[in-house]
C-alpha cells in the first residue's frame, strides 16, 4: 500500500507534495490445483507455478480477491473479472485466502510471544478495512469470510472491526503525524484498491472522536469524462491492473506480427513470453518518461528492421511505453485535479490529498507522482520510504 500525501502549507498555494510509500508485504492472490484445493498463497507459490513464474498445468490462479467481493453485491459486472475455479464463489475464496492470513499471523506471533499468545490470542481485536462504497451485502459477504476463515469464535463475538479505506488512511497519517488537520480543514482523499479509483472531498469535523464529513455530494460510477462527479469510481484501470500490461500486449503483438513468420513458429511465442517478462519485472517498474529506449534481448541471429530487431534486441521507444500508460494516469490526473478545483470552487483550500495506492513497484508510483507534480499544479515533491501498519 502507498500513501501519496499532498500537503500545503499555505491555503491559498497549490499544495505541496510529500509521500510516504509502503508496500502490502502480502499479495492477495491464491492458487488451487484441479481439486479446488489450495496450493499456494500470497509468496508460499513454490507449489503453485513454474521455473518461468507461470501458473503450473491445472493450477488456477485467483487475484483481485478483495474486488470479486464487489460481484455479491451487484457493484461490479462478473464478466469484468477472471472466472472463478469451478464451485467456488467469491465468498469462499476469500475465506480461503483469510484463513492461510490468519495461520501465518498466530505462527509469527507464537513464535514472537511464545506462551503470552497462547493464554491471549483470544482476545484479539481484528480489524479490517473495505472500500468507502461498499454497501451492507458486502460488508456482510467480507464478515462472513472472515467468520469461515476462523478469525472468531461465534458468530455473536464483538472482537471484529470494519473500518473504510478513507477512515484508515486519514487516521494514520494522523496518529503518525504525517499530517496535522484542525476543525474544517478540507482534504482529498484518493483510494486506489486494486482495480478502482475513488475520489472523494472531506472535512475534518473532530478529530476525537474521529468525525469525517464528505464536502459534497455526487454521483459514482465508472468515470469517462469527471467534469460532472465530485465522487468518482474508476474500474481496472490501475498500474498493476491488466490495462497497462494489455496495452503493451498489443504493441508487442504488432511488432511481432510485422516480423512475418509462418504460422505456429515457435520464435514468436518465444519473443511474446521473454518480451512480456521483461516488460512486467524490468521496463514498468523503472519507466519515467525519460525519453530512453528500451531494448528486450529476444535472443534472433537475424534483424527484423520493420519489427525494430537490431542485433537481437527488439527495441521500444519512449513513446510506445509511454502509451501503455497514458490512459490510466489521464484518468487519474484528471480526477485529482477535477476534485482539487471543485473544493476551490466551495471557496475551501486543499490542506491535504492522500493517496492510498495499490501500487508494488516504487518506479509505477514514481511516474503517477511526477505527472502530478507537473500536471496537477503542486509545487514540490519529496519521497520517502516506511511501512503502514494498517491492513488492505
Amino acid at each position: 500500500m502507498i500513501l501519496l500525501l499532498i500537503q500545503s502549507q499555505l491555503y491559498a498555494l497549490p499544495p505541496e507534495i510529500v509521500t510516504l510509500i509502503s508496500y502490502a508485504q502480502v499479495p492477495a492472490v491464491i492458487y488451487y490445483d484441479q481439486y479446488q484445493n489450495v496450493i499456494g498463497w500470497g509468496h508460499n507459490v513454490a507449489e503453485a507455478l513454474d521455473t518461468e513464474g507461470c501458473p503450473k498445468p491445472g493450477v488456477h490462479k485467483v487475484d483481485w480477491i478483495k474486488l470479486y467481493l464487489e460481484i455479491v453485491g451487484n457493484h461490479l459486472d462478473p464478466n469484468s473479472l477472471p472466472p472463478l475455479p469451478p464451485g467456488k464463489n467469491a465468498i469462499d475464496v476469500s475465506a480461503d485466502y483469510l484463513l492461510k492470513l490468519r495461520l501465518a499471523i498466530q505462527t509469527l506471533l507464537l513464535e514472537t510471544l511464545g506462551n503470552a499468545f497462547l493464554q491471549e490470542g483470544g482476545q484479539i481485536h481484528w480489524c479490517f478495512t473495505m472500500p468507502r462504497t461498499w454497501g451492507q451485502s458486502m460488508k456482510a459477504a467480507l464478515e462472513t469470510a472472515i467468520e469461515r476463515a476462523g478469525y472468531l469464535q461465534t458468530e455473536h463475538e464483538t472482537r471484529l472491526s470494519l473500518f473504510s479505506q478513507t477512515e484508515t488512511s486519514v487516521l494514520y497519517c494522523l496518529k503518525t503525524h504525517l499530517i496535522t488537520l484542525q476543525q474544517t480543514d478540507a482534504f482529498i482523499v484518493v483510494d486506489c484498491p486494486k482495480g478502482i479509483v475513488d475520489l472523494s472531498a472531506y472535512e475534518m469535523v473532530a478529530e476525537a472522536p474521529f468525525t469525517l464529513t464528505e464536502l459534497t455530494t455526487g454521483s459514482q460510477g465508472t468515470c469517462g469524462y469527471v467534469v460532472y462527479f465530485v465522487t468518482c469510481r474508476l474500474h481496472l484501470m490501475m498500474f498493476r491492473s491488466l490495462a497497462v500490461s494489455r496495452n503493451f500486449s498489443h504493441i508487442l503483438r504488432e511488432k511481432i506480427q510485422k516480423m512475418k513468420l509462418p504460422d505456429g513458429h515457435k520464435t514468436a511465442g518465444r519473443i511474446y513470453v521473454t518480451a512480456t517478462r521483461e516488460f512486467e519485472n524490468q521496463i514498468k517498474p523503472r519507466f519515467h518518461d525519460s525519453g530512453q529506449k528500451w531494448l528486450i534481448d529476444v535472443g534472433t541471429e537475424t534483424d527484423y528492421p520493420e519489427a525494430d530487431i537490431k542485433d537481437g534486441d527488439m527495441i521500444f521507444t519512449n513513446e510506445e511505453i509511454l502509451s501503455c500508460f497514458r490512459p490510466a494516469t489521464t484518468r487519474i490526473l484528471e480526477m485529482v485535479s477535477h476534485q482539487i478545483y471543485q473544493v476551490w470552487n466551495l471557496n475551501k483550500f486543499i490542506r491535504v490529498v492522500i493517496m492510498n495506492c495499490m501500487f508494488y513497484i516504487l518506479g509505477e508510483a514514481n511516474f503517477l507522482f511526477r505527472l502530478l507534480l507537473l500536471r496537477a499544479n503542486l509545487r514540490h515533491l519529496t519521497l520517502s520510504l516506511g511501512k503502514l501498519s494498517t491492513m488492505s
